[in-house]
């Protein structure tokens, strides 16, 4: 007797795996979705949280995401606000920049501003002030040469017979991180072995809680300088300063600023490592 099964052809084999291929494709791109949904998701989750835990200690947080008010027909300027709840608003306009990787807002654009405290509200931010931390992401175009520090954040001050910061907060003539309180001596304080670089975005913090540290994109710095040294920040605090500060001229911040704060305690190790891994994926960077 004649058999008369057939197998599959060429060609039907060939259609069968091609509709298989383009199931999977479907399949991994869903997976991906997924993935990349859940990524976004805890990420947000992880802002919250970290909103909640350290911005809970925000004597000053600018993000300068303020409303465009050109229409949306570029990046035009506006006066940053305080989002800690202090009302620390300022009410000059800074000029801002998009160029954030992957950001829907901005960053201030060589800010040169200053916002003077009332007495009542240097009184309620004094006392969280002896321990305290300043923090920013940064992207330097040009540093302020010799002596001059190119100030990020600073609180300001001039008592009788001096013109100096309270507390300086920013980058030396040689790109290195400087924090300190020149009350008495323009020596006070440290400054990072490292160097930050030029054009590319940074995220830079310093805390003291008796002595002073810095880090560089969540990881603690070396230092020079003196660690232990008094700080002095309660005494006659006049003003905030972004990009500036009243102790000279010379002292001017060229190029951008992110998410400037000020925070009444000393934030540990593992704190500044979490806010520089809640915004270094936005800012161009990996997180370590």
């Amino acid at each position: 007797m004649k058999n008369t099964q057939k197998g599959f052809t060429l060609i039907e084999l060939l259609v069968v795996v091609s509709i298989i291929g383009m199931l999977s494709s479907i399949v991994l791109a869903s997976l991906r979705d997924a993935r990349s949904s859940a990524t976004k998701a805890a990420g947000l989750q992880f802002s919250s949280s970290l909103l909640h835990t350290i911005g809970a200690y925000a004597l000053g947080y600018w993000n300068f995401n303020e409303p465009d008010t050109d229409g949306g027909a570029g990046v035009s300027a506006a006066a940053p606000q305080d989002y800690s709840g202090n009302n620390l608003n300022f009410s000059s306009a800074v000029n801002r920049t998009s160029n954030i990787p992957t950001k829907s807002g901005f960053a201030a654009s060589s800010p040169s501003i200053i916002r003077t405290l009332t007495a009542s509200e240097w009184s309620s931010i004094r006392p969280s002030l002896d321990g305290y931390t300043f923090a920013a992401w940064i992207y330097p175009t040009a540093v302020s040469s010799g002596s001059n520090v190119s100030p990020v954040v600073v609180l300001d001050y001039s008592p009788t017979g001096t013109n100096r910061p309270a507390i300086y907060f920013g980058l030396s003539s040689t790109q290195k991180v400087v924090c300190g309180d020149a009350y008495l001596d323009w020596a006070t304080g440290i400054s990072s072995v490292e160097a930050v670089s030029m054009n590319a975005w940074a995220h830079i913090a310093c805390a003291y809680n008796g002595k002073y540290s810095l880090y560089i994109n969540g990881k603690a710095a070396s230092v020079t300088g003196d660690q232990a040294a008094t700080s002095f920040a309660g005494n006659n605090g006049q003003a905030i300063s972004i990009g500036r500060s009243n102790a000279s001229s010379s002292w001017v911040y060229t190029g951008y600023i992110d998410d400037a704060a000020i925070y009444g305690e000393s934030l540990t190790a593992l704190e500044i490592q979490n806010l520089y891994a809640a915004s270094a994926a936005e800012h161009g960077l990996a997180v370590k």
